[in-house]
C-alpha cells in the first residue's frame, strides 16, 4: 500500500491524501443521511472545500490515521470536519460541505440534524456555522468588487500588473529577465471520464478531480520553477458542475503570481523562507459531440521551492488575467490577515489551523 501513496523522492503524495480525504468525508456524509426508506438514498454531493493547509509534514513510513465527523448542518447541507494524524500529531486539517439532493427532482433535500451533546461539539458547530456565513459575505463581496466594479485600490494593482508586462509584451529582447509573461506558464491535459472513478450516483467523485487538479498544478510549479515544489495549501474549492462518466475532462493550469523569499505584504509582516509559488488550475467540462465547453470548478494551490533562492516573477498580459491575479492575491492577503489574528487570539497555534 505504501507504493501507492509514495512520489519519486520518497515522500508522501498529497494528491491521493486529498482523494481519501474526500472519499471518507462523502462516507461520513452518506451515513448521516440515512433514512427509514433505504430504497430512495439522498445522492450526496460534494458542494466544497475550505482551505487546506499542511501543519507539518509526515514521512512515508509513519502510519496515518484519517477521522471526521459532521460538525455543523443546514437545511439540506452539511459540513465534514476531517483531520489526518501521524504518530499522534496533527497535520491535516480539512472541512468539506455536502449538500444532499432528491434523487428523483434533484432539488434541495433535508438532512437529519446535528444532536449537539456537548460543549466542544457545540464549539465545533458554532465555528461551522461562522465558515457558512463568511463564505456567503465572501462569495457576495467578490461579485460586488470583481464582476460589478473594481475598488480604486485593485484598479491600482491591475494596472501595475500589465504596466510590468508591457515590456514582456513589446520589447521581449530588452525586457527583464526575471520575468514571464501569464499565458507561458500554462499547461494542460485531458481525459475521458472512466467508471472506476464513479461514485454510487455514477458521478465522478470530487476527490479524484482534486488529485489530478493537484498534480497538474505541482507539474506546472516543477516545470515552472525548475526545483521541487513543496505543497503549501489549496484555497477554498468549490464544485459548480458534476462531471459524469464518459465526459471529456479538460485541466488547465496556469502560474497567477509568486512571491519571493524574504519578501513582506505591504503591510511589512508574513516574511517568506521560501519562494511561492501560486498555481490555478480550472477543470471544464466538454462535449466535443454537442460543441460546449463548461467550467466544473477552479482549484488554487501554493507551494513553496526550498531548493530555490528565487523564481520569476509573472505579470499579466490582460486585464481579464489582471482581474484573475488581483482577485486571488486579494483573498490570499484577506486570509493571511485572518491567520494573524487566529494566532493572536490562540498563541498556541492549534485552533485556528483547524478553523
Amino acid at each position: 500500500m505504501a507504493e501507492n501513496y509514495c512520489n519519486p523522492w520518497g515522500q508522501v503524495r498529497m494528491g491521493k491524501i486529498l482523494e481519501d480525504l474526500d472519499a471518507m468525508a462523502g462516507n461520513i456524509a452518506m451515513r448521516h443521511t440515512r433514512q427509514a426508506d433505504a430504497c430512495r438514498p439522498l445522492v450526496i454531493v460534494t458542494a466544497g472545500v475550505d482551505r487546506i493547509k499542511l501543519l507539518g509534514r509526515a514521512g512515508i513510513n509513519e502510519d496515518m490515521v484519517l477521522e471526521g465527523a459532521v460538525t455543523w448542518t443546514g437545511r439540506s447541507s452539511m459540513e465534514i470536519g476531517m483531520q489526518v494524524h501521524t504518530a499522534g500529531r496533527l497535520w491535516i486539517c480539512a472541512n468539506f460541505t455536502f449538500v444532499a439532493r432528491d434523487p428523483e427532482t434533484g432539488r434541495a433535500a433535508a438532512v437529519n440534524k446535528l444532536i449537539i451533546n456537548t460543549k466542544e461539539e457545540q464549539t465545533l458547530f458554532d465555528l461551522a456555522d461562522a465558515r457558512q456565513r463568511e463564505k456567503k459575505g465572501k462569495r457576495k463581496k467578490s461579485k460586488t468588487q470583481f464582476d460589478r466594479q473594481h475598488t480604486p485600490e485593485q484598479a491600482r494593482r491591475m494596472q501595475d500588473l500589465l504596466d510590468k508586462a508591457a515590456p514582456l509584451k513589446r520589447m521581449p529582447a530588452l525586457a527583464p529577465k526575471d520575468a514571464i509573461l501569464m499565458y507561458k506558464t500554462q499547461l494542460s491535459n485531458a481525459l475521458t471520464c472512466q467508471p472506476v472513478h464513479q461514485n454510487i450516483h455514477g458521478r465522478v467523485f470530487g476527490g479524484f478531480l482534486m488529485r489530478r487538479a493537484f498534480e497538474l498544478a505541482f507539474a506546472t510549479a516543477h516545470l515552472f520553477s525548475g526545483g521541487r515544489p513543496q505543497f503549501l495549501e489549496v484555497d477554498d474549492v468549490s464544485f459548480k458542475l458534476p462531471v459524469s462518466i464518459g465526459d471529456l475532462l479538460q485541466l488547465e493550469s496556469v502560474v497567477l503570481y509568486t512571491v519571493q523569499k524574504d519578501a513582506k505584504t505591504e503591510g511589512g509582516v508574513n516574511v517568506k523562507d521560501h519562494p511561492e509559488i501560486h498555481v490555478e488550475v480550472v477543470a471544464n467540462v466538454s462535449d466535443p459531440g454537442k460543441v460546449t465547453s463548461n467550467m466544473s470548478n477552479s482549484f488554487n494551490f501554493t507551494f513553496c521551492v526550498p531548493d530555490k533562492d528565487e523564481v520569476l516573477n509573472v505579470y499579466p498580459g490582460t486585464v481579464v488575467e489582471a482581474e484573475r491575479v488581483v482577485r486571488m492575491m486579494t483573498l490570499d492577503e484577506d486570509q493571511e490577515r485572518h491567520d494573524e489574528e487566529a494566532a493572536e487570539a490562540d498563541p498556541s497555534g492549534n485552533g485556528p489551523a483547524c478553523r
